[in-house]
């Protein structure tokens, strides 16, 4: 797969399946792991290694495409830790520096 695909991907899983503190969660809203079947959310990190799987480099690529669209989206602060800007920004937002990184791939 691309990763355009994978950034497609993400985007589709975050738009309707997105939580926060939390890599994960079960449909009764508690964590688990990215793996699980149960697991029906994902923060933005978790949804990197579910989209990437076991393939380290493509869960790198995924990554280091979103560091990139942050700094460029003006959250800089962020470029490293994306599962605290998750937790910290609106849907709106982390789909935004989704669309960023897909856009910078193409």
């Amino acid at each position: 797969m691309t990763l355009a695909a994978d950034l497609d991907s993400l985007y589709d899983l975050l738009k309707d399946h997105r939580t926060t503190s939390a890599l994960a969660r079960r449909v009764d809203g508690s964590s688990c792991p990215v793996h699980s079947p149960e697991a029906v959310s994902f923060c933005l990190l978790g949804a990197c290694f579910k989209i990437g799987g076991d393939d380290e480099q493509r869960v790198e690529r995924i990554q280091t495409v979103l560091r990139a669209a942050l700094a460029k989206n003006n959250h800089s602060r962020w470029r490293f830790v994306l599962g605290f800007f998750n937790d910290t920004s609106t849907l709106e937002e982390v789909l935004d520096v989704v669309a960023t990184a897909k856009s910078q791939v193409q």
